[in-house]
């Protein structure tokens, strides 16, 4: 019997997004893993990389094709989905964040207005009816009731996957420990709310003269000269460092003596109380208990591997999770990579999306 053929098509800029690139890797590993035969198809975020995504979607002829939702394209993409459904082609629409979120997103990362103004007015005209040839569209958070209008009866929420393997190392931090070692990765930008963390430490230092939490963060982005700004101001250097983007062995060395993984504690800023993030995978899958805000589908309300505070602009929840932690018994890092591979595995997630288990 011949295997059937998986594709996956994503436009990204693999030198700023390294962790999405790294997922659509591992997604088309996982297909192979599943017995499809797979190939990526990853284009770069310049017009040339445009045309060259858009001509190579419409020559595909697999049988399974996954598409990663971008604003700007998928109206152009319409028919081209409308012949591969005639063709008897299955295809699924990969939403990394709500379209109702992404409309947030681009008051925050994009400085010049007018171009922020028409992508917002072109996502809005788009609306559910892009989505309308799919077979499936995939969400990780709840999306608005414009963008969901007439495709919600064919959308599946899921949380995110990672592939878990050798290639992502336990750590090998020792608890109780001296210091309380946090680690936050990130291509840093106002929703991951680090300013908050950074501003509990100064409390903690301040009001309970409690300094022993070291705090590594590790990316690049539009946030990474303010946080350095706001840790020199509240005299927070000897608690804060900053590596810039790791990869490979650097990552794993940063990642090495910490105790904890930070998640977004920012949600709020971009209008969210629930979230997947790839960053809390990647924290668990190494063996890190993580630190969150909101509700995350894979982890129960309560779980020991994840420590919620308040989605809002405050530090009180924070000081006093940093505070208590001292005295706390953490989560062997085993158990946490465990529940990793239990519930978090991409293979699992990729075989619940294809219908096969």
């Amino acid at each position: 019997m011949q295997k059937k053929i998986f594709s996956y098509f994503a436009l990204v800029d693999r030198a700023r997004s390294p962790g999405v690139a790294r997922k659509i890797d591992n997604t088309v590993l996982a297909a192979a893993h599943l017995g499809l035969v797979s190939k990526g198809n990853v284009f770069p975020t310049s017009r040339s990389g445009v045309i060259k995504f858009i001509v190579s979607l419409i020559k595909e002829d697999a049988d399974i094709i996954m598409i990663r939702f971008s604003d700007l394209v998928f109206p152009v993409l319409f028919l081209v989905m409308v012949t591969h459904r005639v063709r008897g082609h299955v295809v699924i629409i990969d939403v990394p964040t709500p379209r109702i979120i992404g409309l947030k997103e681009i008051d925050a990362t994009t400085k010049n207005k007018m171009k922020g103004l028409f992508r917002k007015i072109w996502s809005y005209c788009s609306g559910g009816w892009v989505l309308y040839p799919a077979s499936l569209v995939i969400q990780y958070a709840a999306e608005g009731a414009w963008f969901s209008l007439g495709v919600s009866g064919k959308t599946l929420k899921i949380g995110n996957g990672i592939a878990i393997d050798d290639n992502i190392p336990l750590v090998k931090n020792v608890w109780p420990d001296d210091n309380l070692r946090l680690i936050g990765v990130a291509q840093l930008a106002s929703w991951h709310g680090y300013d908050r963390l950074i501003n509990a430490l100064a409390v903690l230092k301040e009001k309970y003269g409690f300094d022993s939490v070291q705090l590594t963060l590790v990316g690049d982005g539009d946030e990474l000269q303010k946080l350095k700004r706001l840790v020199e101001n509240l005299g927070l250097r000897d608690q804060v460092s900053f590596t810039g983007m790791l990869r490979g062995d650097e990552l794993d060395r940063a990642f090495c003596g910490a105790h904890i993984g930070i998640s977004s504690l920012g949600l709020y800023r971009k209008g969210l109380n629930e979230a997947s993030d790839l960053k809390t995978r990647e924290y668990i899958a190494r063996g890190l208990p993580v630190i969150g805000v909101g509700k995350d589908p894979d982890f129960e309300e309560n779980s020991p591997f994840r420590f919620v505070v308040s989605n809002d602009d405050s530090v009180e929840s924070l000081v006093e999770l940093l505070y208590s932690l001292k005295g706390r018994e953490l989560p062997c890092k085993e158990s946490v990579r465990r529940f990793a591979e239990e519930n978090l595995s991409l293979v699992g997630k990729l075989s619940m999306i294809l219908g096969l288990r």
